[in-house]
């Protein structure tokens, strides 16, 4: 894993930005995984001012993370919305080209494996952008979560829920249907957005403890190619003495950090 540490997340968020485009100048139908959430606003926005410079994303193919369970595509809550307002209506994307796990279906697991299914059809995810949870969830892959799971209906955290609370604007989602930790770590490559000392203090336990599904973050340790892009404040949380989980013996040796300052 790959830690970039920036002077604030915007600059991250910038830095990510620029992966994206040098992406698609590579890979004009690249396929990119999208997440929601405040952390990637700042991303959103820089992708906007690079489309409005000639980026183009008419061959674009998007999957996004994660949706609340039972909301309509317009609901004001849901991330259909939200990536609407964000990012889709302001890009030349094509809307058919826009996907998010459907909430809709009469049989959420088939509409999980479709989810799936379509993901390979597109020929998988070539950058897949995610976020943190406090607990260390990635989409909504809460602690204890199997990292065989695929696309799935899951019930959130009260943690979760309470953090993500601030931010709907009617009554808070109970589940959500998610890509699973499989479904994540089969993107060909992951940029992790984080900042903050409560997402410094997870990052820390989940690159100093074991690979568990109590920290799903840890299962990235293992993926060859993630850049883990974070503020000052995460990072030197990250680094510090205090609260250091024990030292536990990792069955898995793959967890060697390289380290980049950007400021």
């Amino acid at each position: 894993m790959n830690v970039n540490v920036f002077e604030t997340l915007e600059d991250a968020c910038h830095e990510a930005a620029y992966h994206i485009e040098a992406l698609i100048n590579r890979k004009h139908n690249a396929v990119l995984g999208l997440a929601t959430g405040r952390t990637p606003l700042k991303l959103y926005e820089k992708i906007i001012h690079l489309h409005k410079q000639g980026l183009s994303f008419k061959d674009v193919t998007t999957f996004n993370l994660d949706e609340y369970y039972g909301l309509s595509e317009n609901h004001p809550d849901s991330y259909r919305r939200y990536m609407a307002e964000n990012l889709f209506n302001q890009v030349d994307i094509k809307e058919e080209n826009t996907f998010i796990p459907s909430t809709t279906y009469g049989s959420h697991i088939r509409a999980g494996s479709e989810y799936d299914a379509l993901i390979i059809e597109k020929g998988g995810i070539d950058l897949q952008i995610l976020g943190i949870g406090i607990n260390g969830h990635i989409g909504f892959n809460e602690p204890s979560t199997a990292f065989r799971l695929n696309t799935h209906l899951t019930a959130l955290s009260k943690e979760t829920m309470h953090v993500n609370k601030n931010i709907v604007q009617e009554s808070m989602p109970t589940q959500a249907i998610t890509m699973g930790i499989q479904s994540i770590f089969k993107a060909k490559s992951i940029i992790i957005l984080a900042s903050g000392k409560e997402k410094g203090n997870i990052i820390k336990k989940a690159l100093n403890g074991l690979i568990t599904p109590e920290i799903p973050l840890s299962i990235l340790a293992l993926h060859p190619n993630v850049l883990l892009f974070v503020d000052k404040a995460a990072y030197a949380v990250m680094t510090s003495d205090e609260d250091m989980p024990p030292t536990l013996p990792s069955p898995i040796p793959n967890k060697a950090l390289s380290i980049r300052l950007n400021f």
